[in-house]
């Protein structure tokens, strides 16, 4: 018997040694700085800078203006009508008033981008008062006024129930409010009967607003006759016309 074959019998060789298909390898020696040097990780890659979003956009659908993009002020303090909400509201005005807009007087009430007053403005409204509470909103408002060149447009920064308590010297034909849902009806149904007693609105002037479809139906105040409603997903829209004088007289 072989001394490999003697040594594997009491475990201590391999049968593959005796034939020399095993050998060792020659280990090869780090030099000091590389035994120094910390250890590399197994997969490291140089990940890429995030990627720097920029403002948030809307357009304007139709009209002289239409396809120009308008500012969205960032966050969520402001709501955007969706252009589908904005093609329906604008539809729905044409067929109440006759026609298309021509020289109306549009008034703005939380205009947040300004998209709705804009849009009035691009297909045909005379002028537009857009109030908008917050400043860096009303800041974006007068950049989007400024980078579509329409005439006819105002922008007053400041909260909409102080704004209507000065009387208008002139009254408006299309009025559009579109508050926060966490506004209270009630705090909107004030916010009518000023806009009423102060001269703000023309006679028989169109009022629409916006609340959350959740919300039930919007109770229109006195000197308001409820026209009808549409609803745009989470939102819904209440049309209603302020009542003639000789309406109220009677």
């Amino acid at each position: 018997m072989s001394l490999c074959l003697r040594l594997l019998f009491r475990g201590g060789c391999s049968p593959l040694q005796g034939r020399g298909e095993l050998r060792d390898k020659p280990q090869r020696t780090r030099s000091r700085s590389q035994r120094n040097a910390p250890p590399t990780p197994a997969c490291q890659t140089e990940q890429p800078p995030p990627l720097e979003q920029g403002p948030q956009m809307t357009r304007v659908i139709a009209g002289t203006a239409g396809g120009r993009r308008l500012a969205v002020p960032p966050g969520t303090g402001t709501r955007p009508t969706s252009d589908r909400a904005r093609e329906g509201l604008f539809s729905t005005w044409q067929a109440l008033l006759g026609g298309p807009l021509d020289g109306e007087r549009v008034l703005d009430l939380y205009a947040g981008s300004g998209a709705v007053g804009l849009e009035a403005l691009s297909r045909g409204a005379g002028h537009t008062l857009l109030v908008e509470a917050d400043a860096r909103a009303a800041r974006i408002i007068r950049e989007n006024v400024k980078a579509l060149g329409l005439p006819g447009a105002e922008v007053r920064a400041g909260k909409a129930e102080q704004v209507v308590q000065a009387p208008s010297t002139q009254p408006y034909d299309i009025v559009f409010l579109d508050p926060p849902y966490a506004v209270e009806n009630d705090d909107l149904r004030e916010i009518l009967l000023t806009l009423r007693a102060g001269g703000w609105l023309a006679a028989e002037a169109l009022v629409t607003v916006e609340r959350s479809t959740r919300g039930g139906q919007f109770p229109w105040p006195d000197g308001f006759e409820a026209l009808r409603s549409r609803r745009y997903g989470e939102g819904t829209f209440w049309y209603g016309r302020a009542a003639s004088t000789c309406e109220d007289a009677r």
